[in-house]
């Protein structure tokens, strides 16, 4: 009888603690994470996962909002007549190319405009950025869905200051 009261007092011990860790992992915070891609690097976080998308220079994604980006070299400006364009006019001309109603704005040390989309049924806010690298424009877009979009645009920001270019 003490031998089987002792064997499930351990068992007992031993859910609980295995409980706790796994807990404790879901609570985490995530990490810092950089990702680099055709000369651009962005710290996200370990929440984020590569994938392909064909029309994009790259793109990570997470449970939660994604992150889209277009590097648009100097070349193809130069040959339609667009050179040496500040990054207020290559936002004014991605907003109009995109018919996008969006204005575009200077916050928080970024050329950046807003704009939402739907998707599959849902509503998405965008929060684009551009760039301007040694060979190349680049738009940068943050997304998540619509109701979401205030809490996330502090880590948009965050994320969108954290880009270099080699």
């Amino acid at each position: 009888m003490r031998k089987t009261h002792r064997l499930g007092l351990i068992l007992c011990c031993a859910v609980l603690l295995l409980g706790l860790c796994s807990c404790s992992t879901v609570l985490s915070e995530p990490e810092e994470k950089e990702f680099s891609k055709e000369g651009a690097t962005i710290t996200l976080t370990d929440d984020f996962v590569e994938k392909d998308l064909v029309s994009q220079t790259a793109y990570y994604e997470s449970m939660d909002s994604i992150v889209v980006m277009l590097k648009e070299e100097f070349t193809l400006f130069e040959e339609a007549g667009y050179e040496d364009m500040t990054l207020s006019e290559y936002a004014d001309l991605v907003i109009e190319a995109n018919s996008l109603s969006a204005e575009r704005k200077e916050e928080e040390g970024l050329t950046c405009f807003t704009y939402e989309k739907e998707q599959n049924g849902k509503n998405f806010e965008y929060y684009a950025t551009v760039f301007k690298g040694p060979d190349a424009y680049w738009l940068i877009q943050f997304a998540c869905e619509t109701e979401n979009f205030d809490d996330f645009l502090p880590d948009f920001q965050k994320w969108a200051n954290s880009v270099t270019f080699e």
